[in-house]
């Protein structure tokens, strides 16, 4: 019979409890108030940046690799066609001109740090072996490295566009990370402090 009662009553305590820890905190949330806008605004600044950069580079991006596939594409030919008239013999095999692929394509993906596989004559393939460098994660990373001024990143503008938007996204942008920081640091020491004097009058009342 008592065990419903029991679980009410320590529902009302686990209540008791958290309510009590929340008000306890409450200076530490009132302090934290004024930071989080900044925080707030940066992180908007960093997607948003993300996002543009993404908008103006992906499809110059995909343009370059295209082309860049057609050249490797004429070049793979050409090296087919060469290797063909040195061995007029073994050019007669129907696997010859494959195998020529298939370790040119071992090449290629030595150089491309993945898999790389080109067809000798699909060229429905082409979109497959795209790698775009302007993805979602990719984007912030290069906004970010901005922000940071670390200069790491998977992927740089090529554009004009792109670049005269990086250099005004950055005189912005790292003026307002810098303020940031400042900011986090007079957070954490005004956390300390606070914490300091809080365990002071804990300890104080303590000895009392």
């Amino acid at each position: 019979m008592a065990l419903p009662h029991l679980g009410l009553y320590f529902f009302l305590f686990l209540y008791l409890l958290v309510g009590a820890w929340t008000f306890a905190r409450l200076q530490f949330i009132k302090m934290a108030l004024p930071h989080l806008g900044l925080y707030f605004f940066l992180f908007l600044y960093l997607l948003v940046g993300a996002w543009t950069f993404a908008r103006i580079e992906d499809a110059t991006d995909r343009r370059h690799q295209f082309e860049k596939l057609q050249r490797v594409r004429n070049a793979y030919r050409e090296t087919a066609t060469a290797a063909s008239e040195a061995c007029p013999i073994s050019a007669r095999n129907p696997n010859f001109r494959p195998h020529i692929y298939a370790s040119l394509s071992k090449l290629s993906s030595l150089m491309e740090g993945r898999e790389f596989v080109l067809n000798a004559d699909d060229e429905s393939q082409d979109e497959r072996l795209f790698s775009p460098r302007w993805t979602q994660m990719a984007s912030i990373l290069y906004a970010l490295s901005i922000l940071t001024t670390t200069g790491y990143a998977s992927a740089t503008p090529t554009t004009l566009l792109g670049q005269w938007v990086a250099i005004g996204y950055g005189l912005l942008g790292i003026p307002l990370m810098v303020l940031a920081a400042v900011d986090v640091g007079r957070f954490l020491s005004e956390v300390v402090l606070a914490t300091y004097a809080e365990v002071g009058i804990n300890l104080h009342s303590f000895k009392i």
